[in-house]
C-alpha cells in the first residue's frame, strides 16, 4: 500500500518502520517547537487541533493526516517554514 494512502486512512495499521518514522518525526517536531518557545497548546490552537493531538503526534501515537497538511498550507509563511523545517530534518535523518 502506498504511504500517502495510509495517511488518508489513519485507522489502518502501520509497519514497524513507519511507526519508527512517525516517532522520529514527532520527536523532531517537539524539539523544534520547544526551541521556538511554542507550547503544545499554542501549536494546537494554530493548527486547529487539541493539545492532546499535538502530544500524540510528538510521541508517534498518531500520524499527521492529509487534512492537517492542508491546514499547514493555510498557515502564515513563517509558521509554514517552521513545519517544513521539522519535516525536512526528519526526512534527512531517514535518508542516512
Amino acid at each position: 500500500m502506498h504511504f500517502l494512502s495510509r495517511l488518508e486512512h489513519p485507522c489502518m495499521a502501520i509497519s514497524a518502520s513507519e511507526r519508527a518514522f512517525f516517532e522520529r518525526l514527532g520527536a523532531r517536531m517537539a524539539e523544534l517547537r520547544k526551541s521556538q518557545d511554542i507550547t503544545q497548546v499554542e501549536m494546537a490552537k494554530t493548527l486547529g487541533v487539541s493539545q492532546q493531538t499535538i502530544n500524540s503526534y510528538e510521541v508517534g501515537r498518531r500520524r499527521i493526516p492529509e487534512q492537517q497538511i492542508e491546514r499547514i498550507q493555510r498557515l502564515p509563511r513563517a509558521q509554514q517554514r517552521f513545519v517544513m523545517q521539522v519535516i525536512d530534518t526528519v526526512l534527512a535523518q531517514q535518508g542516512r
